[in-house]
């Protein structure tokens, strides 16, 4: 291989001079500024600087450096050194992890942690129509009158505002919708139950479900959903290259990553009917034989896959209840 000019300096002086190297099977050859012969493995050599106009920078073994722009001694073509292109790989695919971690918590940790603190900042008037907006139109799909007799919704009516009054909530509104098996809690203090689900449960199990209800509006869980729901399209409007990825990229978080805090909502909505239950001379059991009774009428896997559900499994729920009945 033929010799090669580099600029020589002494230390990290100016003091500097031309010199010409050898590169021979993985040794930098040249002759030092007093004559002698030097034989150097390219791997004791360190790079000071990445490449750029002026060349490389490399500091030797004795603490002279040596600039040169001969593409052999790039880092990576001798060595070991890492090439640019492989540190600017190196360097992106650690942005990348970075950039990964920091989403990762925000989708996990980060945004459900937020929303619990945003919904302070949430006007009561506007979560209050709101959730008027949710009943109004939930009342509009009915096609017939609630089934339930007039006598038995006064009497259930005036229980729960017992309950009410015990969990500081006696301004929570509820209200019988007709043609619906579900009962549902809504942002500004308004909860529903249908006539359907009530058909199948005596009057303590249906308190033991308002219970639960509660406890969702007592944590704000319905306002958290909407919020944290706004925080996830807001964090992935930024990351994806149009509207539809985004909307799909929504999709899956729903299908993991709320659904798994829905969940956490759900277990906290429970422990909360317990207490209150408990705390009105009640017992969990009633909560316990309302999920038995509702996972037989309505043939309900009491074991489903955790991450397909926005609930915690019937069994669960069903031993939870049974264990705080017992004082567990």
């Amino acid at each position: 291989m033929g010799a090669t000019t580099f600029r020589w300096f002494k230390g990290d002086s100016a003091h500097c001079k031309d010199m010409e190297f050898l590169l021979d099977d993985g040794l930098l050859i040249f002759n030092s500024a007093d004559g002698v012969n030097y034989a150097i493995p390219l791997s004791d050599m360190k790079c000071e600087s990445d490449t750029d106009a002026r060349g490389t920078i490399w500091r030797l073994p004795d603490g002279s450096l040596m600039l040169s722009d001969d593409a052999s001694l790039q880092p990576g073509k001798q060595g070991g050194w890492f090439s640019n292109t492989a540190r600017s790989t190196a360097r992106a695919i650690g942005l990348g992890i970075m950039v990964a971690v920091v989403l990762g918590w925000l989708l996990l940790s980060g945004i459900p942690a937020l929303a619990v603190y945003a919904v302070d900042w949430v006007p009561e008037k506007a979560e209050q129509r709101l959730g008027k907006v949710v009943l109004d139109s939930l009342q509009a799909r009915k096609k017939t009158d609630v089934t339930v007799d007039l006598s038995r919704r006064k009497q259930i009516e005036a229980k729960f505002q017992v309950m009410k009054d015990a969990a500081g909530m006696a301004d929570a509104h509820l209200t019988f919708v007709p043609g619906l098996d579900n009962a549902v809690a809504f942002p500004g203090r308004n909860l529903a139950i249908c006539d359907r689900l009530m058909a199948h449960l005596d009057d303590d199990q249906v308190l033991a479900i308002l219970a639960h209800e509660l406890g969702h509006i007592k944590y704000r869980h319905s306002t958290r959903r909407i919020v944290a729901h706004g925080f996830y399209n807001v964090l992935l409007s930024l990351f994806a290259p149009d509207r539809t990825t985004a909307d799909m990229a929504n999709l899956m978080m729903s299908q993991s990553v709320v659904m798994a805090h829905s969940r956490d909502a759900e277990r906290a909505a429970d422990q909360f009917a317990f207490d209150l239950l408990k705390q009105t001379g009640r017992s969990p059991a009633a909560f316990a034989k309302a999920m038995e009774k509702l996972a037989d009428v309505y043939k309900l896997d009491r074991k489903p896959t955790a991450y397909a559900s926005t609930h915690p499994s019937v069994a669960e729920r069903i031993d939870a209840a049974k264990a705080s009945a017992q004082g567990n």
